[in-house]
């Protein structure tokens, strides 16, 4: 009965008490010559008592590891930001120190169209190659078109996302901020038609 009390409280050390609870009772039980009833009363309250561990084990485990997987996904959309802020600057090398108008003029430079997606981005499907890829191949907005090529001036923003608990920033100078969701508005706003990061 004990195992089947602690095992119906919903919490995870009541839960490991009743499963030793209800241990104890069906070893007493096999050694004594009882009903079968109790022994049936000790099964049910390790059963209840093993559901409720494993589920307070699941509900403190799963929000860590979704934290560990947003932080995987940030990890790889900063590399993927810098490698397309790198792709930027080399296209605009090459012609006339302007920037593309939007990504679709980045093949040449950035050669896997993949990288266009945010890993925390499950409503977009990658582009197979360069000939297939539109702008829903594409994770991340393009604000670049237009701008000329200076590292003096790195708080013009190229693109950002804002997928993750973090927003991610990639800068004109192809260095990439992370802001928290809260400050990303106040610190990011459009400016003489050129989105503009002013920095914390």
């Amino acid at each position: 009965m004990a195992s089947l009390v602690f095992g119906l409280i919903p919490c995870g050390i009541t839960g490991v008490a009743g499963i030793v609870f209800g241990l104890i009772a069906r070893s007493r039980i096999a050694k004594s010559e009882r009903r079968r009833r109790d022994d049936i009363l000790a099964k049910v309250g390790i059963v209840v008592s093993t559901v409720v561990t494993l589920f307070t084990v699941f509900r403190v485990i799963l929000p860590v590891l979704a934290s560990v997987k947003d932080l995987e996904h940030t990890i790889i959309c900063v590399n993927n930001l810098k490698q397309i802020g790198l792709a930027c600057r080399w296209y605009s090398m090459n012609h006339d120190e302007k920037y593309p108008t939007d990504f679709s003029q980045i093949g040449a430079e950035l050669s896997l169209p993949k990288l266009l997606i945010c890993p925390a981005d499950t409503r977009r499907r990658p582009a197979l190659n360069w000939a297939g890829f539109t702008t829903n191949n594409c994770s991340y907005p393009y604000f670049g078109g237009r701008i000329a090529f200076t590292n003096e001036d790195p708080t013009l923003v190229l693109s950002s996302c804002t997928n993750h608990f973090v927003a991610n920033i990639l800068l004109a100078d192809g260095s990439v901020q992370q802001l928290s969701r809260s400050n990303y508005h106040a610190l990011v706003q459009w400016e003489g038609g050129r989105l503009i990061y002013r920095g914390e």
